[in-house]
């Protein structure tokens, strides 16, 4: 039964597990992952405080890092950073859902192997007097997001360009995949209250440009090529409703309570699939709704058709 409690509901569907926003990650010899949405990567520590010295040429004015595509988690949520995908061409968030959006960008560092940098202490050790390290790992310290919209009401809530702290290492001719939420709960917030959204269906596309920054070991400024994805921002359309599980409330509309079942077959309370990240890319399984949102009153607002 719709109750239009929406101007009270609270952001109740950060759902437990699967449903928040932790990603697994995996690594490999040539992949390093961020682990987690915000987690920094810990860079070995060297153990002593060391001035760097720059023994050979000069690297390339090129951008040296390529942002490659966002990529697709896997069936066990996983980032690969795998060079050749899977991508998404294009995302969804569902604002009746969710108020964030975490994208994972994979990065190329297209600078090969170099030991160019020397390590000069005043240890008298000739062992750290004459340490050499790679100069072309890449450490990223943020990413400069900025959003294009041809949609008059979204242009004042989107207008101010955000660089968002992110921590993460790039080895030379490797990749790494980093998760990077381009969309706050707070400006989620500005984008539903626009009212562009209030009724079910609307859909909106915006352009997500994202640019990263960092320094190579060798002490040099990188900024990573800019990245342009669409992200379609809608109301309700990544809602799903399988056979079985719609049943008619006291009203006569239908709703996907399990309690409302006059059958009482338990049809509703078979298992349901899990999603990664709740409220965006994947289709929501109502039953999963319903248990997210919680309040049974608020559920038949966000959930039901």
């Amino acid at each position: 039964m719709k109750t239009n409690s929406n101007a009270r509901l609270a952001e109740r569907t950060s759902a437990k597990g699967a449903l928040g926003l932790g990603l697994l990650a995996a690594t490999n010899t040539q992949t390093h992952v961020h682990e987690g949405i915000m987690n920094k990567f810990k860079v070995p520590a060297l153990g002593i405080v060391l001035a760097m010295l720059v023994l050979t040429g000069c690297v390339e004015e090129e951008a040296s890092v390529l942002v490659v595509g966002n990529e697709r988690p896997g069936n066990t949520c996983e980032l690969t950073a795998n060079q050749a995908g899977p991508f998404l061409s294009r995302g969804v968030m569902d604002i009746s859902l969710t108020k964030r959006y975490v994208m994972a960008p994979v990065l190329l560092n297209q600078l090969g192997n170099s030991k160019d940098v020397r390590l000069a202490t005043q240890s008298g050790d000739p062992m750290l007097d004459d340490t050499q390290i790679e100069g072309n790992t890449i450490i990223l310290d943020g990413a400069n997001v900025s959003f294009t919209t041809n949609v008059p009401a979204l242009e004042l809530a989107l207008q101010s360009d955000l660089f968002i702290p992110v921590g993460g290492t790039v080895f030379p001719s490797s990749t790494a995949a980093i998760g990077l939420e381009v969309i706050s709960e707070a400006l989620g917030r500005q984008i539903e209250n626009t009212t562009l959204f209030d009724q079910r269906g609307t859909l909106v596309t915006i352009l997500v440009n994202v640019t990263f920054t960092g320094r190579s070991t060798a002490g040099r400024d990188i900024e990573s090529t800019e990245f342009s994805f669409p992200l379609d921002i809608c109301s309700g359309c990544l809602l799903n409703y399988p056979p079985g599980t719609l049943f008619p409330d006291d009203d006569g509309s239908q709703t996907c309570d399990v309690t409302k079942d006059p059958n009482n077959t338990g049809t509703a309370n078979s298992s349901f699939e899990s999603v990664c990240i709740y409220g965006q890319d994947e289709a929501v399984d109502c039953r999963l709704c319903r248990s997210a949102v919680g309040d049974p009153t608020d559920a038949d607002d966000v959930c039901d058709p």
